[in-house]
């Protein structure tokens, strides 16, 4: 089970998970053609990392899209 909860913020700290799940994002949006924009691979929960798994998070049908 997860323990942390992702929120986006202004100025997000590093972490190898994020930065794992950026990765596999960007994979699949060039395999699936996932409606996001491409992820800097940073390893920062951003805005648009958070937007991009809302994108995946409807893709794939998962309710409700909550971007975490």
């Amino acid at each position: 089970m997860l323990n942390k909860v992702y929120s986006s913020s202004e100025n997000p700290k590093f972490d190898p998970f994020v930065q794992e799940v950026q990765k596999k994002l960007n994979y699949v949006r060039m395999s699936f053609h996932g409606n996001w924009e491409y992820l800097k691979e940073d390893g920062k929960y951003g805005v648009k990392t958070q937007n991009a798994v809302k994108g995946f998070q409807l893709y794939r049908g998962i309710t409700p899209v909550s971007g975490i």
